[in-house]
């Protein structure tokens, strides 16, 4: 299933590189996304989508799994409208 995503980060290469954890034994999902986001913290322009779903990923011994989100960048906002984990079968929900 082929990805399809458009994203601008404007972050310097070690920033990005100390967001993601060093030790991912594995990694799995699909994702689905559309959006650019500008700006700072103080003041966003954003607009589009991003989904994942059926994702998860292991590191550091920790398992993470059924991961599901619902992120809607629209109207210069970033909303999160579903958010749902399971890490070691306990469940971790954020809904709005």
């Amino acid at each position: 299933m082929p990805i399809q995503a458009g994203l601008l980060f404007l972050i310097s290469k070690e920033s990005f590189m100390n967001f993601i954890p060093k030790n991912i034994e594995n990694a799995y999902g699909k994702l689905n996304a559309n959006f650019t986001l500008k700006g700072d913290l103080n003041k966003i322009k954003s607009t589009g989508f991003m989904q994942i779903s059926e994702a998860g990923i292991k590191t550091n011994g920790v398992n993470i799994e059924k991961i599901n989100s619902d992120i809607d960048f629209s109207n210069n906002s970033i909303i999160i409208k579903k958010a749902v984990g399971y890490v070691n079968n306990s469940p971790i929900v954020f809904f709005p």
